[in-house]
């Protein structure tokens, strides 16, 4: 009976330890959709991606590639090919640096736009509130062609008192307000 339990647990540690290796490899297995999404490298695009290769070289592998011998910078862009056909790379503007440039350029643009339109909006709101801050408030009662019309008729009184101490004939028209109505 205990030999029974026994080969039971043989099996299902053999079963999991399938299912591990299984899982590895499945974690480990390049993905065949994405494989060469971005092209093919060999050895001979060396020169055609240079400016990606040696920017993966300093980012990624902390390598100075100007004084990193010829020898191991060939071994190097084999690892930089692999990671480039099985589209493994850690960021996308290793693939085309040109294209990736440009993006951030009409991203940074997009943005200043952005944040010149915010400002324009707050330098005419700030200047709609200054104006109400100084303007002050404004008097109740008369209008400034209502004060106007009171400074004519009172020039027009001074004129007819002038008139009346010279003994002269009055206007009695003169120095009167006349209401209008609307």
């Amino acid at each position: 009976m205990i030999a029974f339990f026994m080969l039971q647990d043989k099996k299902s540690r053999k079963k999991k330890e399938k299912s591990r290796k299984k899982e590895k490899k499945s974690k480990s297995a390049v993905n065949q959709q994405k494989y060469g999404k971005y092209g093919i490298l060999v050895d001979s695009d060396m020169f055609n991606k240079q400016q990606e290769f040696y920017l993966w070289l300093q980012e990624v592998k902390k390598i100075n590639p100007e004084i990193f011998p010829r020898s191991e910078m060939k071994k190097m862009f084999a690892i930089f090919a692999e990671d480039w056909n099985t589209v493994t790379l850690p960021h996308k503007k290793f693939y085309d640096l040109e294209k990736w440039e440009a993006k951030q350029r009409k991203k940074g643009r997009l943005k200043a736009l952005k944040k010149s339109q915010k400002q324009l909006v707050s330098i005419e709101s700030d200047e709609l509130r200054h104006k109400s801050l100084h303007s002050g408030p404004t008097r109740p009662g008369m209008s400034k062609d209502d004060l106007l019309e009171m400074q004519r008729i009172m020039r027009e009184r001074q004129q007819e008192g002038y008139k009346k101490k010279a003994g002269w004939e009055l206007d009695e028209t003169k120095g009167v307000r006349y209401q209008t109505t609307n």
